[in-house]
């Protein structure tokens, strides 16, 4: 749309009986791009990569690559700390990205007029140049509150 906070939603379902044991342990080699991988809990990693604008296409490459097959969702972020910290992890992700244009899969196929992903579901969450920047706390707000 153009515009932020407009158009485009998203919602991930998951129905009907467990299919799998989710993982919850990265290993492997992490591939070009990605700097470090962590995961935020089972089935669902997060990694960090080059900003947005030295590879647009690093969620078609990631879920494409084979390399992440065994987990169900991969999001991809500036900074892979985010995955430490339940409330930053959900914040930076569905506030960062654009469902029509962020979500690459292993496989997609139309099922009754919805998109059925197949895994790794790759969520492109990066910082993007048209993005307002980050709202920082000031350390005396965040003293009271907290």
């Amino acid at each position: 749309s153009g515009k932020i906070n407009h158009g485009s939603k998203a919602i991930l379902m998951g129905t009907g009986d467990a299919r799998r044991d989710l993982v919850r342990e990265f290993s492997g080699e992490l591939p070009p791009g990605v700097r470090k991988a962590l995961p935020v809990c089972g089935g669902c990693l997060v990694v960090e990569g080059e900003a947005f604008e030295s590879e647009r296409e690093l969620g078609k490459r990631l879920a494409a690559s084979g390399m992440f097959d065994d987990w169900q969702v991969v999001v991809i972020h500036d900074d892979a700390d985010v995955a430490r910290y339940t409330d930053k992890f959900l914040w930076a992700t569905w506030t960062r990205f654009d469902p029509a244009t962020d979500i690459s899969a292993g496989t997609a196929e139309v099922r009754n007029n919805h998109i059925a992903y197949g895994s790794p579901i790759v969520i492109d969450a990066r910082m993007k140049p048209w993005y307002p920047g980050v709202v920082e706390v000031r350390a005396d707000i965040a003293k009271l509150v907290d």
